[in-house]
């Protein structure tokens, strides 16, 4: 069992006619005036692959760490219905990050972690671009 890839974004679809995947707006880093912050969805992409011999029914856990700390973790059963690949999506309903340096997301299976995907998280302090209006 691998990961082909693995990704965090706002959104994912998967076309009921082509099968075909869109994912937008991958998040690659996150910049906030403050710690800590609320973000309300996100969605991870797990592309799987396994030799034949292995399960078709297995038993993972998405975990998601801030700065090394698991804020979350989710049980995710993926099954390999007629194809040795899967396309897992995962939706994240709302979490709150603690602190500024690096969110990560570990996919597990059979205790080993078989995809990540980090998202480094800065801090930036309000500016005066920041400010629209103080009337």
């Amino acid at each position: 069992m691998k990961s082909i890839f693995m990704l965090a974004a706002k959104g994912v679809s998967i076309d009921k006619y082509t099968n075909m995947s869109t994912i937008y707006n991958i998040i690659e880093n996150l910049h906030s005036d403050s710690f800590p912050i609320f973000f309300p969805e996100i969605y991870v992409f797990v592309l799987l692959e396994r030799k034949e011999s292995e399960e078709r029914n297995i038993n993972c856990v998405l975990k998601i760490y801030n700065n090394g700390k698991e804020i979350n973790s989710i049980k995710v059963n993926p099954q390999f219905k007629t194809s040795n690949r899967n396309r897992t999506v995962i939706r994240v309903n709302g979490i709150t990050i603690l602190s500024p340096g690096k969110l990560l997301f570990k996919f597990i299976y059979d205790n080993r972690t078989l995809g990540h995907y980090n998202i480094l998280l800065t801090k930036t302090g309000i500016t005066k671009s920041n400010i629209i209006d103080t009337t």
